[in-house]
This record gives structure tokens, sequence and C-alpha cells, in this order.
């Protein structure tokens, strides 16, 4: 009868054992991971309100692991800079990547040779990634961002009631008032710069959560430039002329 109960006793652990195996299997499949690319060393990554890194090198990736279903906060600090802040709504298993951009809450500037704009505006119209793969456009006070490849970028894609939707055109601002020209920030295809007479102003296209808007140059602005070979913006304003180091 005592090795009977013990033989039941164990075999009763061992499917409680198994149960928790699999149950903790089956839960690890549903987290999911965050991957935050962080232009710059001496970066504080927060989840949840809580850091979780402190980055030592430029370009560097922080992966935040264990991740689970439901919204995820991800704020991105850096002394100096306006905070960056993402809210995602993250699906079983999923993994998502996140491209902070970071500016500086004084940015730098210095008068140059107004002879850069060679007396003219850069044209107002659609103006074309690096990449080839988007482009920005703007019209009555609106800003759009247009997919020109196939590819599956959650700038433009995501999900609604579990079913991939892709759109081939995203507003990515609407402010109702004249905006002098648009182009892409330098060295990147996901943030856009804008200048309306009020000052110049960049805000990324990617639409998860609230987008990130913040200022480069506040002041009356006719227009700017970016100098593709330096990445360099000029911002024009009257008869001056500023490069402006955000």
């Amino acid at each position: 009868m005592f090795y009977r109960k013990e033989a039941t006793l164990f075999a009763f652990i061992g499917v409680i054992s198994l149960a928790i195996l699999v149950y903790g299997y089956q839960s690890s499949a549903n987290l999911g991971a965050i991957t935050v690319h962080v232009p710059y060393a001496n970066t504080a990554v927060f989840w949840n309100n809580e850091e979780v890194r402190l980055t030592t090198a430029t370009d560097q990736e922080v992966v935040v692991g264990r991740v689970a279903p439901g919204e995820q906060s991800v704020l991105v600090y850096k002394e100096g800079y306006y905070p960056w802040e993402k809210t995602l709504y993250m699906r079983e298993g999923e993994k998502a990547d996140i491209f902070p951009f970071l500016v500086r809450e004084n940015p730098g500037q210095h008068e140059v040779d107004p002879a850069i704009f060679a007396n003219v505006i850069p044209p107002n119209g659609k103006k074309v990634s690096a990449s080839g793969a988007i482009a920005v456009d703007n019209a009555n006070g609106k800003i759009y961002a247009i997919r020109l490849t196939d590819d599956k970028s959650t700038l433009f894609c995501g999900y609604e009631h579990e079913t991939e939707t892709c759109y081939e055109t995203v507003v990515v601002l609407d402010i109702q008032q004249t905006i002098n020209n648009v182009d892409f920030y330098p060295d990147r295809d996901d943030v856009i710069l804008f200048s309306t007479k009020d000052g110049l102003y960049a805000i990324e296209i990617d639409g998860r959560g609230t987008r990130n808007f913040q200022p480069i140059y506040e002041g009356s602005t006719d227009g700017f430039l970016v100098d593709k070979r330096t990445s360099s913006i000029y911002v024009k304003n009257g008869q001056s002329s500023f490069q402006v180091l955000p």
C-alpha cells in the first residue's frame, strides 16, 4: 500500500511538472521583443518607465526581451536633447523595431553666405529618399509619405483586427497652414523636415502611437535646403541664411 501511494505521488508530481513545463513554453512563445536602434552613446532607454540600458556607442541596438502582448511604452533620453517616446501595441510573439531620432534642445547655428540658396528656395514639391523607397510631398497644409516599393515596412503597414493592411500613402501631418517646403532629415528615410513661416521642424513617419515632432529652428523662415553630400541643413530667413546643427 505504501509503495502504491508513493508511486501515485510521484506520478502526480510528474504530471504537475510536465504541465508547468508546457505552460512555461507556451507562455514564452507568446512573448515578443522590441529592438531600439539608438543613434548616440550615453543615451538612456526606458521600458514601461524602467531604465533598461545606457548606451555606450553610437548606432547601438538595445533589445528589450520577454515583452508581453498589449501596450508597451519606450522612452529614449539623452541629456541636452528632446526626449523621444513611442507607445506600441504588441501582438503575441511580435518582434518590433523602432528608430528614435534625437534633436538638441538648443541646436547650434551659424550664419552662412546666402548665395548657398542661389537666391532661390528649393521648389516645394515631391522629394525622394536616398534609398528610393519613400517619397514625401505636401499640399494644402498636409504632408504625405508615399511608398515606392513593395516592402512591408511598419511605416506603411500595420495590423487591423489581426489582418495586415498596407497603404500606398500616409498622411503624416495636417496643420492647415502654408508649408514652405519639405525634405528628408539627413541620413534618414523615416523622418521628414518641413518649414512654415514660424520655423523648421522634424516629424517621423512612423505612426505607431504618437508621432514624435521636434523643432529644429524656431523663427521666421522662408524655407530650407538639405545638402545631401555633407548632411547639412540650411535655413533662409529674409536676407540671412544659417546652417543649423540639430
